[in-house]
């Protein structure tokens, strides 16, 4: 995981240290832990959401199992949901390496949620800086693991301000630390007010991202209590 700092590993060496981990390409496609929204097919397969958008296929596979696991979301969907599927598809098993804007739209919503993971000393992912699913031009995909084990994708939805940017992805990166801290209570990222009851939740407040107790504000995401000094945007 590259230590309690983290770095960000491309698959030519370091890039970045102080944000988490860039790693390469060797990790597997391994589906999703969570966020399962239905299934098709039956025998044919199960088309399965996952929290990163992508979808995959249950089962036997072959073209045969394919084109009539697509010719199914077609007549049930329409043929812009079988373009999804066959792009994500094509990403799981040839993932595209992020461009150099894509990497810093997502390096900024990242750098200050995992200020706080690192100042409260929540587990740190890896960032593997490649998309293996797509949502859309409007996001920036890419996929976290923790020490090689199985990962999840994320997004950040870029066509939207940098605050709303921040929260969704501190949603996402809050609930795969309280699945890597799997029975402690409460979830990260516990909230200071009320020690040993409950998490924060990430929200937008004023144009800013922040964790909420409830409706109230506590802190900005960036600026939780810690080891670390606050995260400040570069001006």
């Amino acid at each position: 995981m590259g230590g309690n700092n983290g770095s960000w590993l491309g698959s030519s060496g370091s890039l970045r240290r102080n944000s988490g981990t860039w790693r390469g390409t060797s990790d597997s496609w391994r589906g999703t832990r969570r966020g399962h929204n239905g299934s098709l097919g039956g025998n044919n397969g199960s088309w399965r959401g996952n929290n990163g958008g992508g979808f995959f296929i249950n089962g036997p596979d072959g073209e045969d199992v394919r084109a009539r696991f697509d010719a199914e979301v077609r007549a049930r969907f329409g043929g812009e949901a079988v373009d999804r599927v066959q792009r994500d598809r094509a990403l799981r098993e040839h993932p595209r390496q992020l461009t150099a804007h894509e990497r810093a739209q997502l390096q900024a919503a990242l750098a200050p949620i995992l200020r706080d993971m690192r100042a409260t000393g929540a587990p740190l992912p890896d960032i593997v800086p490649e998309a293996r699913f797509d949502r859309g031009e409007e996001f920036v995909c890419a996929w976290i693991t923790e020490g090689g084990r199985q990962g999840c994708g994320i997004t950040v939805w870029v066509s939207m301000p940098l605050a709303e940017q921040v929260s969704g992805l501190a949603e996402q990166l809050a609930e795969w630390a309280s699945d890597e801290q799997l029975g402690r209570t409460p979830p990260w990222p516990a909230c200071p007010d009320h020690p040993g009851e409950h998490h924060l939740w990430p929200d937008t407040e004023a144009g800013q991202a922040v964790w909420k107790c409830g409706d109230q504000a506590v802190s900005r995401i960036g600026a939780l209590p810690g080891s670390e000094p606050e995260w400040e945007a570069p001006t």
